[in-house]
């Protein structure tokens, strides 16, 4: 059996694509860096007035990176939104807010 081109089979499989072949793990670390760790070092490490351009430049940056993901396709993306877990992200926007407003009131 082999995996259609930007499909997983397990998560040891490789993204196959036409352009190139991207492990699972660089792909969860990239995922890591840019929207975690970078975000997090940005509000530590930056002054209060500096931290919203910056955290819109990381977004800009990802966008950029995500169109030119080989396999992306925006209109996948558009068409998508009966797929969505509601539940699950009503939980993270929920647990989102409650650690946003205990770090505040701290």
């Amino acid at each position: 059996m082999t995996n259609s081109p930007g499909k997983l089979n397990d998560a040891n499989d490789l993204v196959e694509t036409d352009v190139v072949a991207i492990s699972l793990p660089r792909l969860v670390v990239e995922f890591l860096t840019l929207f975690i760790a970078a975000p997090v070092i940005l509000a530590v490490c930056l002054p209060s007035y500096a931290m919203l351009p910056m955290l819109l430049g990381v977004t800009v940056i990802g966008v950029v990176l995500l169109n030119q993901t080989p396999g992306f396709c925006w209109l996948e993306l558009i068409q998508g939104w009966n797929e969505i877990d509601w539940p699950t992200v009503i939980g993270v926007a929920i647990t989102t807010t409650l650690v946003s407003v205990a770090i505040v009131a701290l």
